[in-house]
């Protein structure tokens, strides 16, 4: 039974991999085929050169994503059946509790993730993104991003993980609900703290200096029933 499941699941996930490869090779010689022709009711509006650029850097993407797909398809295997069976030993043989091996478990698995993915992100954000020119980001910039952004995962997903876990070990009957009425909860003080704490850290905002502009939003707003401490635009 097991090497049958074992089997199945090899066939579905070499499926999924083939089908995402195929599709987006299809989608790729259609770019190049039909992609920089522009549709007769757009004549005069879009620019050739601009959608020239855009489908060349559309398909430069869809490339690099197809390579760092195969990639995360070889980590994943690799992972499931070399480094689960040995990590999860090791976290057993720690004898730390059930909320402490859960987090110490997700958080190697997400280390993994993060240096398997680096290369993909470093080639996106220097060499595709400067090639098109959509980007000046420095080196340091990058790094200062990165360390906020897996400082900020960690905590996000520390406290989701560690109540998730604690529910369960409190509530195991009715786990199950705590952990909807907690995530719910969480998810509507994030959509607070988006743009009031977690956007301001990696980027810089001005208020909008175009008082039409700024008077029409808050009018809008008010129509809807909103009210807004102020109106900002990204520097």
């Amino acid at each position: 039974m097991e090497k049958a499941l074992l089997i199945l699941f090899l066939v579905l996930f070499f499926g999924r991999s083939v089908w995402r490869f195929i599709l987006q090779q299809l989608n790729i010689r259609h770019l190049q085929k039909h992609g920089k022709d522009i549709p007769p009711a757009f004549r005069g509006i879009i620019d050739a050169d601009t959608l020239s650029r855009m489908v060349d850097y559309t398909i430069d993407n869809t490339r690099l994503a197809a390579k760092e797909n195969l990639a995360d398809d070889a980590v994943e295997l690799f992972v499931l059946f070399f480094v689960l069976p040995v990590l999860v030993g090791a976290i057993a043989a720690l004898k730390i509790n059930l909320i402490g091996q859960a987090l110490l478990f997700f958080g190697i698995l997400a280390v993994i993730g993060v240096i398997a993915g680096l290369p993909f992100d470093l080639y996106h954000t220097f060499v595709l993104e400067k090639k098109y020119g959509f980007t000046t980001i420095t080196w340091r910039l990058w790094l200062a991003d990165l360390l906020k952004s897996l400082m900020l995962s960690a905590m996000l997903a520390g406290i989701l993980l560690g109540a998730f876990m604690t529910f369960i070990l409190c509530w195991p009957t009715s786990w199950w609900f705590w952990a909807w009425i907690f995530f719910t909860l969480f998810e509507v003080l994030l959509l607070w703290m988006y743009p009031v704490v977690i956007a301001p850290l990696f980027n810089k905002y001005e208020p909008v200096k175009n008082a039409e502009l700024q008077n029409k939003i808050i009018s809008l707003l008010a129509e809807a029933g909103l009210n807004s401490g102020g109106i900002y635009r990204r520097c």
